[in-house]
């Protein structure tokens, strides 16, 4: 009995704190007044706004648009005539850097390209030109041998050049550079071999160099040709005498070596003209985004 009596007090004076409780909550709805609607913020609107907004309509939001911008940008656009802005000066000076180092490469790049066509007709007169061949005398068969640095093989000394120029395209044909499967956009350019490979891309190495396809079409009985007193500006100098096949002092390739140094650093200054186009975008590209309407609404220059 004693236990009943206590499960009936329990579960009564459950209900009384709810209904304690439903009457409290009563009185605050009751006391909480609702607010009076909030007045339109569009010009000459008098119809109350919308729930959370400021405006009856998307129309009288647009139309106050229109009125700040032309009351606010007219005053913002002579200040920004007036008054100087230090960003401005500062993106000035940086493009007026980047145009001054672009001037500079292409004065470089017109060198290299005098350089590379001098040697092209030098190329050509140590094929021709008789009365200037030397004839040099072969190493000595006592001297020691040498250390390959490709691929550590003791080499004799007299053939050490024609086994170097061998253990190079060696090498080189195990790095396959491939690019892009798109036409490549550095063909004007003249560096890269640029020959497609089928699904791998297109050929990356160097023209001149390449092991896959640039082939050597000298005869072996040709002169070497090798300059030995080499004067570029005048296309003048001094050639080795001795054939391709006997000539154990020279690569039979030389002159590919001697224009793969030119391309590099054609190619280094491409890469730097690159940069600072890139640069002179961004700048440009900056000084025009001060200037555009949201940072003239948005911004507005202070002079202590």
């Amino acid at each position: 009995m004693d236990t009943t009596r206590r499960k009936a007090k329990m579960i009564a004076n459950e209900n009384l704190k709810h209904q304690q409780i439903e009457k409290c909550e009563e009185k605050l709805k009751k006391k909480k007044k609702t607010p009076p609607p909030r007045q339109c913020y569009g010009p000459e609107c008098v119809r109350a706004a919308r729930d959370n907004s400021k405006y009856c309509s998307d129309e009288c939001g647009i139309r106050l648009g229109k009125n700040r911008i032309l009351e606010i940008l007219p005053t913002r656009l002579q200040q920004r005539k007036i008054l100087p802005c230090a960003a401005d000066e500062s993106s000035r000076r940086k493009l007026a850097h980047v145009r001054q180092q672009q001037k500079i490469i292409q004065k470089k790049l017109e060198q290299v390209d005098t350089k590379i066509s001098q040697l092209l007709q030098l190329v050509q007169k140590s094929k021709s030109s008789i009365k200037d061949m030397v004839y040099l005398d072969d190493f000595e068969e006592e001297c020691s041998a040498l250390d390959c640095k490709l691929c550590g093989a003791e080499i004799p000394t007299r053939i050490i050049v024609k086994h170097l120029e061998s253990c190079y395209k060696k090498q080189e044909r195990r790095l396959l550079l491939t690019g892009t499967t798109t036409k490549p956009d550095d063909e004007e350019w003249n560096i890269f071999c640029n020959q497609k490979m089928g699904r791998q891309g297109f050929c990356k190495q160097l023209r001149v160099l390449c092991p896959f396809h640039n082939k050597d079409t000298r005869n072996e009985d040709e002169p070497c040709g090798y300059p030995l007193q080499m004067n570029l500006s005048q296309c003048e100098g001094k050639f080795c005498g001795r054939s391709i096949k006997n000539c154990s002092r020279h690569p039979s390739c030389w002159e590919d070596i001697f224009r793969a140094e030119f391309d590099m650093e054609k190619l280094q200054l491409l890469q730097k003209l690159s940069e600072l186009e890139r640069e002179e975008v961004q700048l440009r590209r900056d000084m025009a985004a001060r200037g555009n309407l949201v940072a003239l609404m948005l911004h507005n220059t202070i002079v202590h």
